[in-house]
């Protein structure tokens, strides 16, 4: 029985993962990310997270949002964080 996964994530994210992706080779996103829970399911995945993040702009664009309203709460794992201080530096 096949089942449907949500993962919320901005437009920008997904529209240039697909990119990528077609550039790999692949007809469509949803086949490397198959392939990677796969992957993770038979425990044949090790990660690696290394960035470098520029701490004083993360900042400065925090408390930007916070002053225009825009501040949320993060939550959730190591690597939504992760993923938070991404958005936040591409800025």
């Amino acid at each position: 029985m096949n089942t449907i996964l949500q993962i919320p994530m901005k437009k920008e994210l997904r529209d240039k993962a697909a990119i990528k992706a077609g550039e790999l080779g692949f007809s469509s996103l949803q086949e490397p990310v198959r392939i990677f829970l796969k992957q993770l399911a038979l425990g044949e995945v090790s990660m690696k997270l290394q960035t470098t993040v520029d701490v004083a702009q993360a900042v400065l664009n925090s408390r930007e949002e916070a002053k225009n309203g825009k501040a949320r709460k993060l939550k959730g794992s190591l690597v939504d964080l992760w993923h938070e201080a991404q958005i936040h530096t591409d800025n």
